[in-house]
């Protein structure tokens, strides 16, 4: 995959806490349907940016990518950011 060399940036991520500290930091709770966190939202545009990404649809195209959304689900355990259900994929 061409996004493979972005699982150090989420390890450094992971050290960082950087869930943990988006989550303190904005404390918005969503409801029970939604599909992604602030948090989730956060994380995607950040590592999107990282790889490269200069607009929305290319952060959207970056995270189609199987490989990194499986990397994702291990290393946070969120099953709400599973690539089935994030419907803008197929648009861009």
């Amino acid at each position: 995959t061409v996004h493979a060399g972005l699982l150090p940036v989420l390890t450094f991520m992971e050290k960082l806490l950087f869930r943990k500290r988006v989550q303190e930091a904005v404390r918005k709770e969503r409801g029970a349907n939604a599909q992604y966190q602030i948090v989730d939202a956060m994380q995607m545009i950040v590592i999107g940016l990282i790889a490269g990404a200069t607009s929305m649809v290319q952060i959207v195209k970056v995270w189609a990518d199987e490989v990194l959304m499986k990397l994702v689900l291990v290393k946070t355990g969120n099953s709400g950011m599973e690539r089935n259900s994030c419907r803008c994929h197929d648009r861009a």
